[in-house]
């Protein structure tokens, strides 16, 4: 753990911030206050504990989920539960059984991976945006394929969202998806592509911020 945190700490030094995974209910208490954005895997999307454990959390949380319609709800619903106040059994300070109570997490969203058509993208916003109906931004972080129609098309939809207040595009990440010595498809998103996606992404963050 000391190592582990140590190394996040000069990570830190040099500027860069940082994205925890974690799936690990016990583990989080010592890192917690180092990232800027923590994830957790869809096994554990369904976990109350998990959910308890993002409602306490200092930073954006968001909850994976697959592209299929029941896993998208589940984390829809994971978003809900951890933004109200919860009381569970934690590490305290000194190392034994404490009470924790938490207020509730407002940054906490949908991240979905394993995005790899346009009908996909569709069914994620469509369900996202329900949190809408219970108060809660729709907001969403998307894990594309390498396909630059994909990211193209993920950006034109977080965009059209932000436009008519039913998303939130919190993120983008996309990949090659190509194994060594594969040959590139003609559909392939290129260095050159992903730096313009970049910049779309930041004038869109540049509007949600103007319309908050």
């Amino acid at each position: 753990m000391y190592l582990a945190r140590r190394k996040m700490i000069d990570a830190l030094d040099t500027g860069l911030p940082l994205a925890l995974y974690l799936d690990d209910p016990l583990s989080w208490q010592y890192f917690n206050d180092l990232a800027s954005w923590s994830s957790l895997d869809a096994s554990v999307t369904e976990s109350q504990v998990h959910r308890e454990l993002a409602s306490g959390l200092p930073s954006a949380v968001g909850f994976n989920c697959r592209t299929h319609e029941q896993s998208i709800q589940v984390a829809v619903d994971a978003v809900r539960a951890a933004s109200r106040p919860h009381h569970f059994i934690a590490l305290g300070p000194s190392g034994g059984c404490a009470t924790v109570q938490t207020r509730g997490n407002p940054d906490c969203h949908v991240a979905v991976s394993g995005l790899q058509d346009l009908q996909a993208l569709e069914g994620v916003a469509g369900r996202v945006a329900q949190l809408g109906d219970h108060g809660l931004p729709g907001a969403v972080f998307l894990e594309c394929a390498g396909d630059a129609r994909l990211a193209d098309a993920a950006v034109k939809a977080l965009a059209e969202g932000t436009t008519d207040g039913r998303l939130i595009g919190l993120g983008l990440t996309v990949s090659t998806g190509l194994e060594p010595g594969e040959a590139e498809p003609e559909s392939a998103l290129r260095w050159e592509r992903c730096k313009t996606l970049l910049q779309d992404i930041r004038g869109l963050h540049e509007r949600w911020h103007s319309l908050a």
